[in-house]
């Protein structure tokens, strides 16, 4: 029993090992909405609603695309409109952790839904945008003039060039360029851009692949993709190699007591689209055994569906 009880207590740190790095989810995509991972030089096809992203990884948007991010830490949402390409990250500093959008170029509506011990930044060649708890969207030019509109809130603005700071407020928009300018000024009638969702959304069977899904009131997909492993220690998932591997021999961390399992998919539950994310622990002592199946519900404005725990 005291075994059992170090796993257990062992049991949470093992579980933020599998979200290591993990920032954020695709909750809507549509259109050409190309990943570049971090350790790539290449964009890969298309993605989809579901797909984790990681930190540096880099998000292409066409003409004809969208999509729209949900940050695992605190629900905030990013949503790209067409010609957009960016990459996320997560810094820290002796003011504390900042989550970061480095925007290349495009059109950013960033809702920032964290609390003081998080900062949240939009980044371009030209400015840095940051703020504490707001709404606001950055239009980048890829000729070095951004515009930074905010609806909600209060947004800080520093040009880049000259170091020059400003704040606005709901209903002004910071105008900074590359030769150092930087003028706050009443935002204008039709300068802030339409929500993507609002002008490109589509029926959730078109934006996820595999619709026949959603034919009942709750489906579950059939073809649920195992989650890439954490490098977790202890046989948590993944192939090791070299020193991972003559460890695992030798029992690694946790030896054989510990097993774990991911895998994400997506599931109807009253006709409402959620991501679901499961994650199967086993767990064995002595001649004994213990597994769980633990599924979490997060619907695409990131939330979690908590009606089923029981």
């Amino acid at each position: 029993m005291k075994q059992l009880s170090h796993l257990m207590l062992a049991l949470p740190l093992l579980m933020s090992f599998v979200f290591a790095e993990k920032l954020a989810i695709v909750t809507k995509s549509s259109g050409e909405v190309l990943l570049m991972k971090a350790d790539s030089l290449d964009y890969s096809p298309n993605i989809t609603m579901g797909t984790i992203l990681e930190a540096n990884d880099k998000i292409k948007v066409g003409a004809d695309g969208y999509a729209v991010l949900v940050l695992f830490d605190d629900k905030s949402q990013v949503k790209l409109r067409p010609n957009t390409e960016l990459a996320l990250n997560v810094t820290e500093d002796v003011m504390g952790q900042k989550f970061i959008v480095q925007l290349d170029y495009g059109k950013v509506l960033s809702r920032y839904k964290g609390g003081p011990e998080m900062g949240f930044q939009v980044q371009t060649p030209t400015s840095v945008a940051s703020v504490k708890g707001t709404e606001f969207w950055t239009l980048s030019d890829p000729n070095g003039t951004d515009r930074v509109v905010v609806t909600e809130g209060f947004v800080n603005v520093e040009n880049n060039v000259s170091g020059a700071i400003t704040t606005a407020q709901a209903g002004e928009t910071v105008t900074s360029t590359g030769t150092g300018g930087i003028l706050n000024s009443p935002t204008m009638e039709g300068e802030t851009p339409p929500d993507p969702e609002d002008e490109f959304g589509q029926t959730p069977a078109e934006e996820t692949p595999g619709s026949d899904m959603m034919a009942g009131d709750s489906t579950q997909a059939d073809d649920t993709a195992t989650m890439p492993s954490a490098g977790m220690p202890g046989g948590l998932g993944g192939t090791p190699d070299g020193d991972e591997a003559a460890e695992e021999e030798d029992g690694g961390m946790f030896g054989d007591n510990l097993a774990m399992d991911a895998a994400f998919g997506a599931v109807t539950i009253d006709g409402k689209l959620y991501n679901q994310l499961a994650l199967r622990p086993d767990i064995s002592f002595g001649k004994f055994g213990m597994g769980l199946d633990l599924i979490i519900y997060i619907d695409q404005d990131g939330n979690i569906l908590t009606e089923q725990w029981t």
